[in-house]
């Protein structure tokens, strides 16, 4: 006799960015301000971050100083 086992979602499921009338479910995984969430829980409307729905995978990090331009020296085309 086999048995079926609901393991309900198994995998991650990539959401996009962040709408407040979206209703997110557990490993849903979005975009907010520039980081990246995987949601914990089933929610609507719960922005991040908040540690009980969400965990942060990717922080949006600092911007930084603009460097110099860099410089490349192609050398001697013979043609």
């Amino acid at each position: 006799m086999s048995q079926t086992y609901n393991l309900g979602k198994v995998a991650i499921a990539p959401r996009g960015a962040y709408s407040s009338s979206t209703q997110y479910e557990k490993l849903d995984v979005i975009t907010y301000n520039g980081s990246s969430y995987i949601v914990l829980q089933s929610c609507t409307g719960v922005t991040p971050p908040n540690n009980t729905y969400y965990q942060v995978i990717a922080s949006k990090g600092d911007s930084g100083a603009d460097g110099s331009a860099a410089t490349v020296d192609a050398g001697s085309i013979t043609m």
